[in-house]
C-alpha cells in the first residue's frame, strides 16, 4: 500500500483547447473503481500553467501538495494542501497552477433521477432484509392485499426500468 503522495502517475494530457497559459504537464493514475463503474478514486497532479477544466461527472477533490487559484462562476478561491472543494458534473473552473498541485480526486456519475430512486428502493429493501437476518427471528406478518399487489406490480416495474437504463447506458438509446 502506498501513500497518495508516493502513487506513481502516467501522463494525462490536458486537452490542448483548454489550456490559456503555458504549458501544464499533467498526469494521474486511477487508484480504486466501484464495481458499476459509476465512481472511482484518482491520484493527479500538474506543473504551472493556466486551463479550463470542464467537469463531467462529481468531483470531490483534496490538495494533497502545491496550490492553485481556481475561478469559477462563483468567484476566485486560493486553494492550498489540505483544502477540499466539489464540482457539480456540469460545472466548470479555471486552474491557475503557480508551480505544481498534486490532489486525490472522488469522481462519480451521476445517475438519472429514476434510476437513482430505484436503486435507493432496492438498498433499502436490502438493508431490511440483512436488518432481519441479524435479529431474532420474526414471525412472518399477513400482507394486506393491497401491499401483495403492489408489491406484485412494483417488481416487474423495476426489472423494466433497469433493462431500459441497461439498454440506454449501453449505447442503445
Amino acid at each position: 500500500m502506498l501513500s497518495a503522495t508516493e502513487i506513481p502517475l502516467d501522463p494525462a494530457p490536458i486537452n490542448a483547447d483548454w489550456i490559456l497559459e503555458g504549458s501544464p504537464q499533467a498526469r494521474n493514475r486511477v487508484v480504486f473503481k466501484s464495481d458499476d463503474g459509476t465512481a472511482w478514486t484518482m491520484v493527479w497532479d500538474c506543473t504551472a500553467g493556466r486551463f479550463n477544466w470542464y467537469y463531467s461527472c462529481d468531483e470531490t477533490i483534496h490538495i494533497l501538495e502545491g496550490s492553485v487559484s481556481l475561478t469559477t462562476a462563483a468567484g476566485t478561491v486560493r486553494v492550498e494542501a489540505g483544502s477540499a472543494i466539489f464540482f457539480p458534473a456540469g460545472s466548470w473552473a479555471t486552474w491557475n497552477v503557480e508551480s505544481y498541485v498534486r490532489k486525490v480526486a472522488f469522481l462519480r456519475h451521476t445517475l438519472p433521477r429514476p434510476a437513482g430512486s430505484v436503486l435507493r428502493a432496492w438498498k433499502r429493501m436490502i438493508e431490511r432484509r440483512i436488518l432481519q437476518s441479524l435479529n431474532a427471528p420474526i414471525a412472518p406478518r399477513p400482507r394486506p392485499a393491497g401491499a401483495v399487489l403492489a408489491w406484485s406490480l412494483g417488481l416487474p416495474i423495476a426489472f423494466v426500468l433497469a433493462a431500459g437504463l441497461l439498454y440506454a447506458f449501453s449505447g442503445g438509446g
